[in-house]
């Protein structure tokens, strides 16, 4: 069965990100495996021992407490739901789960973004998406549940989609008969320069449009398409790694009410 995978630390912004993962996963017919990463700041040899068996047996009681609350949400009960715990980093847990198990994506929440850096810097949020081999789909903790009707892939057209993310994309796209537009914004200054869609992004609707700011670009074109996703392509080197190392921050909302997936290139 293909999977949905979704970190917890048992916040109200995990829950809510669950939440989000669980109605999606209903609808696509993903089952949903739940993980707590626990682990503990060095203390000493000594007393290491001790602490993590505290701390694994604290696991596996918040985890039963979630699994109790889950239970009790009928709209739940149709779903194939794993739980599990394991001592490590949020993002080398997640890492060794995605190696063992057939997740297809990830699904975290994030806490109190403002703007496109907020989303994408919380440090477990960014740990993940930077290790991940599949997609990973942060959820604000503001974000309401919206069928992904709309879709607004947001990239500056280098390199091509992983065939793997491009296949989760399809899919979603498939399951929600959704409308995808592809944006590239260029500074007024490159408005000379064409572009046109690299491989995988070929098939949507393009647009090439100029801003001297690129976040807000995005968030202009977002709120005229009345967008329910954005999505954005992780390469090594392009326009989302820039974006996040010169962009002035801004007190803007992209993406207290907008999730926001990232694939890989």
């Amino acid at each position: 069965m293909k999977r949905i995978l979704v970190p917890t630390d048992f916040s109200e912004p995990a829950y809510h990100a669950l939440e989000y993962a669980l109605r999606l996963g209903e609808k696509m017919g993903f089952g949903i495996t739940i993980c707590h990463a626990y682990s503990i700041p060095y203390a000493g040899a000594s007393s290491l021992i001790s602490i993590n068996d505290i701390l694994e047996k604290r696991a596996k009681e918040d985890l039963a407490a979630l699994k109790a609350k889950v239970q009790k949400q009928p709209e739940y009960k149709s779903i194939d739901i794993h739980y599990e715990s394991q001592f490590g980093s949020v993002a080398d847990v997640v890492q060794s789960m995605l190696a063992r198990t057939e997740h297809r994506f990830v699904i975290m929440g994030t806490r109190g973004a403002s703007g496109l850096k907020g989303t994408l810097l919380g440090s477990n949020a960014s740990a993940v998406m930077k290790k991940a081999k599949c997609p990973v789909l942060a959820i604000p903790e503001h974000a309401n549940f919206e069928i992904p009707k709309r879709i607004v892939i947001a990239s500056d057209l280098s390199g091509k989609i992983d065939a793997d993310s491009l296949e989760v994309l399809t899919e979603i796209t498939r399951v929600f008969d959704s409308e995808v537009d592809v944006v590239n914004i260029k500074h007024p200054k490159d408005a000379a320069t064409v572009a046109t869609p690299g491989e995988g992004l070929s098939g949507y609707t393009y647009h090439q449009l100029e801003h001297e700011d690129v976040e807000e670009g995005i968030q202009l074109f977002i709120q005229q398409q009345e967008a329910n996703l954005l999505v954005m392509v992780k390469h090594r080197y392009n326009f989302l790694e820039r974006l996040l190392r010169h962009s002035v921050t801004k007190d803007m909302t992209l993406h207290t009410k907008m999730p926001l997936l990232i694939l890989h290139g």
